[in-house]
């Protein structure tokens, strides 16, 4: 994930605001989740402040987020809330947690170069992996590019991330299914499980990294929203 949580202080109102049209896809994930978080240890990796599931279902909920601001919005005391980097959750002790769950993160986690942000993303996951106990489970929720999308975007991964700090705004760089699904693959020994979401009648493509600014309906929707399930 970006370094620091400025961008992400800084919009924490619109973001919660932009979220709620997502409200339709948090259900459908919720549906799929309940079995694997109930009485669990789950680490909610860049949680901001919203779940994709009831979080009355763990054992015990920890948020990670790199934003302060972002897990204010946590008002649930059984949540334990911690401020930290998402591709090296140095807070959480290895074998620790029954789920990391990653909900609308993954394309906000980028280094200076396309060739170092994919790189990023499987040192992520391995990280996640790591801080899996025997048997638990990987679950990732995410806004993709399909890839006559992705063709067009990784070439100009330089000049978008010019133009965007220009604006004041961090990288936002989205994945395809394949990329996640082969990431997942290589470091768990389970199948991994993919379930396409229904998108909402409007929302924004780009799951409220521009809050406000963006929001088209759903029908015309060039970025799918699916959900990934694998387990160690």
């Amino acid at each position: 994930m970006t370094r620091g949580g400025g961008h992400f202080d800084g919009i924490v109102a619109s973001y919660a605001h932009s979220m709620q049209d997502l409200a339709t896809i948090y259900e459908q994930a919720a549906r799929v989740l309940a079995p694997i978080v109930r009485d669990r240890i789950v680490l909610d990796v860049g949680a901001g402040g919203t779940f994709a599931y009831d979080e009355s279902l763990p054992e015990k909920l920890i948020a990670l987020d790199v934003s302060a601001n972002m897990l204010a919005q946590i008002d649930n005391p059984r949540v334990e809330i911690v401020v930290d980097d998402a591709t090296t959750m140095r807070s959480i002790p290895d074998a620790s947690v029954d789920v990391v769950m990653f909900c609308l993160v993954l394309h906000h986690i980028n280094e200076p170069t396309r060739a170092g942000t994919l790189r990023g993303l499987a040192n992520t996951l391995a990280t996640a992996v790591n801080k899996l106990r025997p048997g638990g489970h990987v679950a990732i929720l995410e806004v993709l590019a399909p890839g006559w999308l992705y063709c067009i975007e990784a070439p100009l991964f330089a000049i978008t991330k010019r133009l965007l700090r220009w604006r004041g705004r961090d990288m936002i760089f989205m994945y395809t299914a394949s990329q996640i699904t082969e990431q997942l693959t290589s470091l768990l020994e389970g199948a991994v499980e993919t379930y396409r979401l229904k998108l909402p009648e409007f929302y924004d493509p780009l799951a409220g990294s521009f809050p406000g600014k963006i929001r088209i309906p759903g029908a015309l929707s060039p970025t799918p929203f699916k959900l990934f399930v694998a387990r160690k």
